[in-house]
């Protein structure tokens, strides 16, 4: 009985730990759902890879996008989403931008093939009835359309 106790309890333990963050692979399906002077907004995919062997569900995120070290954006999830174990998941993002900031960088996003994209921010995970918050940071060069 108590051998049993004690292997309950060792599995409680050890399913806690805290998840690897995911890893950031690419954007895809980016499309301008509007243009305006003062904000428009990027729709698109942002994807990850899960490097855990569980599962887990995103139940949050808050990411505040850069382009070329300027501020961009930024986009909030609140819609739970299932993140595979060991495979690769989208998370379907909106982003606001503030045109002000983009325009002082529209002659450099112009002539460029590429620009630099920051990601920086957080995301509530939800694994085991416990919930993580996972950093999320990437820096990297990005086609943008």
């Amino acid at each position: 009985m108590m051998t049993r106790c004690f292997i309950l309890i060792l599995i409680w333990v050890t399913s806690c730990v805290p998840p690897k963050k995911p890893t950031f692979i690419r954007t895809e399906n980016i499309s301008v759902q509007s243009i305006g002077l003062r904000q428009s907004v990027l729709k698109g995919n942002l994807v990850f890879h899960n490097p855990n062997r569980m599962r887990a569900v995103l139940q949050q995120s808050e990411i505040d996008v850069f382009i070329n070290n300027e501020p961009a954006g930024h986009t909030t999830l609140d819609t739970s989403i299932i993140i595979p174990s060991r495979d690769t998941f989208s998370i379907p993002v909106m982003v606001s931008i503030d045109m002000k900031n983009f325009f002082r960088n529209a002659a450099i996003l112009l002539t460029r093939e590429k620009v630099q994209v920051r990601l920086s921010g957080n995301a509530t995970l939800k694994k085991s009835g416990r919930y993580f918050r996972i950093p999320i940071q990437y820096s990297g060069e990005q086609k943008l359309f």
